[in-house]
């Protein structure tokens, strides 16, 4: 099931995240069975997807009338139409957005790399 983070899956939750590049490309990200469950070394995923062109994607009132069909389908369509306009096209964040809205979970820094990162972990109590 597709989510926009892991960080509420819990550890047997078939969840994960599409993760997209600036560039566009994207990868899927999957739980470490801790958030979210890891999936089977081997195994094989089919994936199905659609892209849009964000807001400007939002065609007005009447703008379809043509389907291309595709080789599996076996309907027959005798018209298309929108009867209303198409809303909710979401264009992609910039980088910045992306750094600025980042979830607090990864704005704290949990590891130690320094030798002060260390000390503090060490006086912090458990």
């Amino acid at each position: 099931m597709p989510q926009w983070d892991l960080l509420n899956s819990v550890f047997n939750k078939k969840e994960f995240v599409v993760e997209t590049e600036s560039e566009g490309t994207s990868f899927l990200r999957f739980g470490d069975n801790l958030q979210g469950e890891r999936p089977d070394e081997g195994m094989d995923f089919k994936a199905t997807y659609r892209i849009g062109n964000g807001s400007q994607g939002n065609v007005g009132t009447g703008a379809l009338a043509h389907i291309v069909p595709s080789v599996a389908t076996s309907l027959e369509v005798d018209s298309v139409s929108n009867p209303i306009p198409a809303q909710g096209g979401t264009d992609p964040e910039s980088m910045e957005e992306v750094r600025q809205f980042a979830p607090e979970a990864f704005r704290t820094q949990e590891r130690a790399v320094t030798p002060a990162d260390y000390e503090e972990f060490a006086k912090k109590p458990l």
